[in-house]
């Protein structure tokens, strides 16, 4: 009942927050190797979160409702299942997320005005070398 006004209840959902980063900093320290399975327990109660929240929505009836529950869903257990495929797969959705970041940046850099065209420019470029830098970090380590 005391959750229902809106002040308290932003401040408990920061506060839930801040323990779970909390959480995901400390993992690493508590349990070493199993730190990345264990990060996979908050996306699934995320899915069940996100799930509740569909089912008692005015969209419950488009499927679309349900993808945020799914896509976390399927995060958790990869997490908790297949934490080196994680690893190994995260940092190329880190490259690739910085190309495509870099080149929309870059391409749109026409919608800008004259003076916020150039960081928009140096913003998309940096993304895209850091992308290159990242392709080229596993090369140059040997792994």
């Amino acid at each position: 009942m005391w959750l229902n006004s809106g002040p308290l209840r932003l401040r408990a959902a920061g506060i839930a927050l801040m323990a779970f980063g909390a959480f995901a900093l400390t993992a690493p320290v508590a349990v070493g190797q199993w730190s990345l399975a264990l990060l996979g327990l908050p996306l699934v109660a995320l899915s069940v979160a996100e799930a509740y929240l569909a089912f008692t929505s005015a969209r419950r009836t488009d499927i679309s409702a349900y993808v945020p529950s799914a896509l976390a869903l399927l995060a958790g257990n990869l997490l908790l299942l297949s934490s080196a495929l994680v690893l190994k797969g995260l940092l190329i959705l880190l490259i690739a997320v910085l190309i495509f970041d870099g080149i929309a940046k870059i391409l749109t850099f026409r919608r800008s005005t004259s003076s916020a065209r150039a960081p928009v420019i140096v913003n998309g470029l940096i993304d895209v070398g850091c992308a290159a830098l990242l392709s080229a970090a596993p090369l140059c380590s040997g792994i």
